[in-house]
């Protein structure tokens, strides 16, 4: 795990945390159900309860850890650190009210959940005072920046230096089709970051390619997930026993259709992201496009993870000052597109290695390969 990394989610965290009140809103809430308790009488205190929890509510649904990348989250989960997600805090206070019988039970299960949160801050606080002392720099990218980020897993790449070399050749190869297509003029990919800890490699992309690369991962996503449904669906305890020659319709059947709805993601490019994709660039090479998405849906189905990463979007008047309306409008222009990007990798979920994937579809990029 790289320790700038982990200075990065745990710096984040707290800093979201601590802008979004979290823990006060906790409290809020917590001391207006303990005014109830002792006004039962007083109807008013329903009204205020609603009110505050709809805040907390409220706040956890704009907290900036929900537009953590996945491997941040995953990160975040191998640390035990999953109560700071804003949907397990959620679903433990709608929990408490679930299982309520009187206030005061209410009461000690918002207590314990603000004691568990506030102990988890308080340790990546520790933590971030102490990268701070040893001079460990945190792992942020600049405002303007945008980064694809590729996990590895050891086994794929038969934990050699060799074969993690041999994959970012081939990973070259195909971000440089996804680059031909954009509109900004293309640039030579460039490696922020290479970790041979944990076979990782960073990119340095432009804004251009990192909106392609959001949507296609987003759209290979949802793509294996209606494939894995179908797939699961052919498990079913029942069907033990069917020959294997049986199942060669069904593998014929399901290449078909990865290979199919590849085709559409690409149709969908211009007008999934107009901003970044030039439409005679796309139709020119077409397909080789379509063997680059092959590619990151192979690799993804080996358990390779990829995600898109930007700089943190903060709105300042100072980058501002002295430039006209032009440049003000694209400087907004940008920042919103920096967003979309961010917002469509936290939708990512992390992929795990699997020793047998589902009917192990080979595409024709393995040709590709060598």
């Amino acid at each position: 795990m790289h320790a700038e990394r982990l200075h990065s989610i745990a710096r984040s965290t707290v800093d979201a945390f601590n802008e979004a009140n979290i823990l006060q809103r906790i409290d809020a809430l917590t001391n207006a159900i303990a005014q109830r308790l002792s006004n039962p009488s007083e109807q008013s205190y329903d009204q205020t309860i609603s009110t505050e929890a709809k805040s907390l509510f409220a706040a956890l649904g704009e907290l900036e850890v929900k537009n953590f990348p996945p491997t941040w989250k995953k990160i975040m989960s191998e640390l035990d650190l999953g109560i700071l997600m804003p949907d397990e805090i959620r679903g433990a206070v709608e929990e408490a009210f679930k299982k309520r019988i009187v206030d005061s039970d209410l009461t000690e299960s918002l207590k314990r959940l603000r004691k568990q949160v506030a102990t988890k801050l308080q340790g990546l606080t520790k933590l971030t005072e102490g990268f701070d002392a040893v001079g460990i720099e945190k792992d942020d990218l600049s405002e303007e920046a945008v980064e694809f980020d590729v996990a590895m897993p050891r086994e794929s790449i038969n934990d050699t230096l060799p074969g993690f070399s041999k994959e970012l050749e081939r990973l070259n190869k195909q971000l440089s089709v996804l680059s031909e297509i954009s509109k900004d003029q293309r640039e030579p990919l460039k490696i922020n970051s290479i970790s041979t800890n944990d076979f990782t490699v960073a990119v340095n992309i432009n804004v251009d390619l990192g909106e392609i690369l959001a949507f296609i991962l987003l759209a290979i996503a949802a793509m294996r997930a209606n494939y894995r449904q179908k797939i699961d669906a052919l498990q079913n305890p029942a069907l033990e026993g069917i020959p294997t020659e049986a199942l060669a319709p069904i593998k014929e059947w399901a290449h078909g259709y990865i290979k199919d709805e590849i085709e559409k993601i690409v149709d969908r490019l211009p007008e999934e992201c107009p901003d970044a994709v030039d439409g005679k660039k796309l139709d020119s090479k077409r397909g080789l496009v379509i063997k680059a998405l092959e590619f990151i849906e192979k690799k993804q189905e080996a358990g390779f993870n990829m995600e898109v990463r930007v700089g943190n979007q903060d709105e300042s008047e100072d980058e501002e000052e002295g430039l006209d309306d032009a440049q003000i409008a694209a400087i907004e222009e940008r920042r919103e597109r920096m967003i979309a990007i961010s917002q469509k990798t936290a939708q990512l979920k992390v992929i795990e290695h699997q020793d047998n994937p589902i009917l192990n579809i080979t595409h024709s990029t393995d040709d590709d390969e060598t």
